[in-house]
């Protein structure tokens, strides 16, 4: 096992699923090199890959950043992008519990990340959306 570290991983406009595969590839790396358990690896790489299928379809952004820190007890994310203004913690705020039963495609995603993540912190500054999250280790 190696030191945690931070990785940052980067993408430009038009960025697709090749590149999303090599962020979960590189995620999947760094939390086995940092020891993190591969459930809590699992589940970082589908709220992080729920995160871009959104950007994708959704921002219009320009670039995208994701930074992603491993530590003792939990692991924390910071995205950030250039894209439409969107806060997915107000989002979340408003699904309903019973979603699963209920769920429209359009909403499991936030669903899930709202399960998975915590701490989960939005702000938009000077054109710039960035949302930061931690997970149980």
């Amino acid at each position: 096992m190696t030191e945690p570290y931070t990785q940052t991983y980067r993408f430009q406009a038009g960025f697709g699923e090749a590149e999303v595969v090599r962020m979960r590839e590189g995620v999947a790396r760094q939390m086995h090199e940092a020891g993190v358990p591969g459930s809590s690896s699992y589940a970082l790489i589908n709220v992080l890959d729920e995160f871009c299928c959104n950007l994708m379809e959704h921002a219009s952004a320009n670039w995208v950043e994701i930074e992603v820190e491993p530590g003792a007890e939990t692991i924390h994310a910071i995205l950030k992008d250039d894209g439409k203004p969107f806060d997915p913690t107000e989002a979340i705020k408003n699904i309903d519990p019973e979603l699963p039963s209920t769920a429209t495609d359009r909403k499991l995603g936030l669903y899930m990340i709202g399960l998975m993540a915590s701490k989960l912190e939005y702000r938009r500054d000077a054109g710039i959306n960035q949302l930061e999250f931690s997970m149980k280790r």
